[in-house]
């Protein structure tokens, strides 16, 4: 069943997503992921509002305190023209034709198995990629208006750009990190193509077919494929490619998903590790640190004074939500977004 949720914090630029659920056809389930996959992004301390025409999600939910949230649920009207929910509600019917999203409900094993609270983290981190909702310089200034200046904060990597989700991996003193580690991808799809099994296909031919591809030329900006793999999304291009030499397309979308996983592995979290700690350094610099964000959002949640938590012009540091589900059962399985538990 697809689920989808739209984020309307900000209402000029509101962030959708959209997945669906697999071997789980109750509509309970497929409530409890949408929800589920909102905590999973919203930063700890938050206070979340989620805006619902199902009742039933309502009664069914249970507090997640872990992440000391501040849950509060609006019963909303299905089909009464509201604009988020009619938009949420058919982003819900178009997910049914995507992939499925595998969450581990449990968190009682960190040893890297499927019910690892480890693959949830890596879960949550790929879905904030999808959604461009990383915790960039940008997000944090919505989050935490009191504490951030109110220009816009540039990269610490190049203090030419402004530092927002969109910027990850693509700064002009990495480029040329990236494109040797895209030119180790290429080898290691290339391997993955002719060693699969079933009448391997000629590796000269496999090795022309990539050095011609676009996903594997050279990167100068952001206006590359790989930005797509970068956000967990899959570029045709690279399903056509595959395809090209394994034409079975179960074994194509095999090969996608150990090329995917490799290049969040290989390439995303190591450029994501390299703008994060260069901006926890400036937040320390500045003595941002992590108690004060806790302490901010603590006076927000139990203040209910504008003036206590946000300065004149601000945005609320509350999330916003409005989810939907779509009662039709999944049919096909089109590979457009990888995002799973597993590491």
């Amino acid at each position: 069943m697809g689920f989808a949720w739209i984020e309307t914090t900000t209402s000029s630029n509101p962030t959708p997503f959209q997945r669906t659920t697999m071997f789980q056809p109750s509509s309970n389930m497929a409530e409890t992921f949408a929800v589920l996959t909102t905590l999973i992004i919203s930063p700890a301390n938050s206070h979340i509002n989620i805006f619902t025409d199902s009742l039933n999600t309502i009664h069914n939910y249970n507090k997640f305190s872990h992440k000391h949230l501040a849950v509060t649920f609006m019963k909303v009207k299905s089909h009464s023209e509201d604009q988020f929910n009619d938009q949420a509600d058919q982003l819900s019917k178009e997910a049914t034709n995507l992939s499925p999203i595998f969450l581990s409900p449990k968190k009682n094993n960190d040893n890297g198995s499927p019910c690892s609270f480890h693959n949830d983290k890596i879960t949550g981190h790929k879905i904030k990629l999808y959604a461009h909702l990383l915790p960039t310089a940008d997000l944090q200034q919505r989050n935490y208006p009191n504490l951030y200046p109110f220009h816009p904060i540039l990269c610490t990597e190049c203090n030419s750009q402004t530092y927002d989700n969109s910027h990850i991996g693509y700064y002009l003193a990495h480029l040329m990190e990236l494109n040797q580690f895209l030119r180790t991808a290429a080898t290691y799809l290339g391997s993955l193509i002719t060693s699969f099994p079933n009448v391997p296909p000629s590796t000269r031919e496999v090795i022309l077919s990539i050095e011609r591809s676009t996903l594997f030329s050279q990167v100068t900006d952001i206006n590359h494929p790989t930005y797509l793999l970068f956000h967990q999304l899959v570029p045709e291009e690279l399903i056509s490619l595959i395809h090209l030499h394994i034409h079975l397309r179960k074994s194509t979308m095999e090969i996608v998903e150990l090329f995917v996983q490799y290049f969040y592995t290989q390439i995303t979290r190591k450029f994501w590790h390299i703008h994060s700690n260069s901006f926890h350094s400036w937040e320390k610099s500045r003595r941002i640190i992590k108690r004060k964000k806790q302490s901010y959002q603590k006076n927000c949640r139990t203040s209910h004074s504008q003036l206590t938590c946000d300065p004149p012009n601000a945005t609320s540091p509350d999330l916003s939500f409005i989810i939907r589900i779509s009662l039709s059962d999944l049919h096909k399985k089109n590979l457009h977004t990888t995002i799973v538990s597993q590491d």
